[in-house]
């Protein structure tokens, strides 16, 4: 199994887990924990632009459109997600270390 984005606290580790034990008789083999430094990561949601009824994404410094805020294929303005600001996903990110840190160490 590959389980991508789960579990994201320790509470929510400790079910599979469980349930491997004791219904599998197995245990987990491997864990994968990207670490992405956050300014990467506010950097990349900062430059992000979306066609809405295409779902097409740019980015201004790693797909930037032909024209700027402009879709490529339609010409239509591009859109930033409300809550694609530095703002709200720096909230976002400390929530994600509080939770994560103690998953992170249970295994």
């Amino acid at each position: 199994w590959i389980l991508d984005g789960f579990p994201r606290t320790r509470a929510q580790a400790i079910k599979p887990d469980k349930f491997l034990k004791e219904e599998l008789n197995n245990e987990l083999n491997i864990i994968i924990a990207l670490h992405v430094p956050d300014n990467i990561i506010l950097h990349r949601i900062s430059g992000r632009w979306i066609h809405g009824p295409s779902g097409r994404v740019y980015h201004t410094t790693y797909n930037p459109p032909k024209v700027e805020r402009l879709d490529n294929v339609t010409g239509e303005p591009l859109i930033k997600q409300t809550d694609n600001t530095v703002e709200v996903f720096a909230n976002r990110l400390n929530l994600f270390h509080e939770e994560n840190e103690p998953m992170l160490n249970y295994y």
